[in-house]
């Protein structure tokens, strides 16, 4: 009863402070839901590989890490001003922007008592974690303890701790950049691996090490990330499922991804052509979720449409009107991915997984998930 009374306390002391930095001019991004106070911390990962950048080096890995925590700590930035600065440059967000935007997560927190899932999850080309920070704040606040990768050469920047710095490849700004991304896909499917033969090693990740539930794995993604996640779970025992947003196969033979365990595919109503049931061959053990989030499009599972309506000028808000209200569409997103999860891990059913006929939408919409979404789902 004492700690229900406290977490209440928490999300009511959370609001008010929502309130007041709104009142401010800064802009807090959507509160996370779960009962747990959300720490993060950073680390890396020295893999066996070459470094893309500079052959001397082996490939070193930058990790970002949210988890389930007790509400301790300093609060952090949203984004560290050099991150900032290359994200502002290739997604065109103002200067400084980073400043305005506050987060929950608190630096290195003490762990929350207990043993949580992991999911490894992977941002876009170009992209770089703290994009996702609605998203993987609520899933640590849910009782996961979520890894992001930074890949180098792949991401906006990757900033080590000794000072070095790699910035997007040249190679992926190239007007031929197809065959280049493709390839890169297995690069990434090799950071996944590495990732998870890491989590075994003992006080890998510290204090958090002994909080790890390494029988349940789940790696996620968007975009490129989402299809590495997806190839890379497949061909992995080790791991229970895959979530993309908005991944496509990028397979090499143009076939669709064969996929043998359970994955969710999120994606947006203005891509559903592109991809709907062209891009994954669900095989023995598969079950494939397709879920089409309608007036959304490639950055709605991000933060950056929420973040961006903040600075964008009239003749921007004109285009995108009809859009999916970008909050709205965070809290489907947040709510599949914990839906998906609770099926994957503990068997919990959800009226989010399962297809509802029109009439049910109309007669009983309160058990019939949300409107916007239409889902398929594929098994063998």
């Amino acid at each position: 009863m004492a700690g229900n009374v406290r977490t209440k306390w928490l999300l009511l002391a959370s609001l008010i402070l929502s309130v007041l930095r709104s009142a401010f001019g800064q802009l807090s991004l959507p509160l996370p839901e779960g009962p747990h106070a959300v720490g993060f911390t950073s680390t890396t990962l020295v893999t066996a590989r070459s470094s893309d950048s500079d052959k001397d080096r082996r490939r070193e890995l930058v990790l970002q890490v949210w988890y389930p925590a007790t509400p301790e700590g300093k609060p952090r930035s949203y984004m560290d001003p050099n991150t900032a600065a290359a994200v502002a440059e290739n997604l065109k967000f103002p200067a400084g922007f980073e400043r305005q935007v506050v987060v929950t997560a608190r630096l290195d927190a003490p762990t929350a008592e207990g043993r949580f899932p992991i999911i490894v999850f992977s941002h876009g080309l170009g992209w770089t974690p703290f994009l996702y920070q609605s998203l993987l704040e609520d899933l640590a606040s849910r009782g996961h303890v979520v890894i992001a990768v930074t890949h180098p050469s792949g991401a906006a920047v990757t900033l080590y701790p000794d000072g070095r710095s790699i910035a997007l490849a040249p190679r992926f700004k190239a007007s031929d950049a197809e065959p280049a991304i493709n390839q890169e896909v297995d690069t990434w499917v090799q950071d996944f691996k590495d990732i998870v033969d890491a989590l075994a090693r003992s006080n890998w990740l510290g204090q958090l090490s002994a909080h790890l539930d390494l029988k349940h794995i789940v790696l996620a993604g968007h975009s490129l990330g989402g299809t590495a996640a997806v190839r890379a779970a497949c061909a992995d025992d080790r791991v229970a499922a895959a979530i993309a947003l908005e991944g496509k196969a990028r397979r090499k033979d143009k076939k669709p991804e064969p996929i043998n365990k359970p994955v969710m595919h999120m994606m947006g109503g203005y891509n559903r052509l592109e991809l709907e049931g062209s891009q994954y061959e669900v095989n023995d053990g598969g079950t494939l979720y397709e879920v089409i989030l309608n007036g959304t499009g490639h950055t709605s599972f991000s933060d950056v449409v929420y973040v961006y309506r903040n600075f964008a000028d009239s003749a921007w808000k004109a285009r995108h009107r009809y859009e999916l209200d970008p909050a709205r569409a965070i809290q489907i997103t947040r709510d599949y991915f914990a839906a998906f999860l609770d099926h994957t891990f503990a068997g919990t059913p959800s009226v989010l997984l399962k297809p509802v006929s029109y009439a049910a939408y109309v007669d009983n919409p309160r058990t019939s998930g949300y409107p916007e979404v239409v889902l398929r789902i594929s098994a063998k």
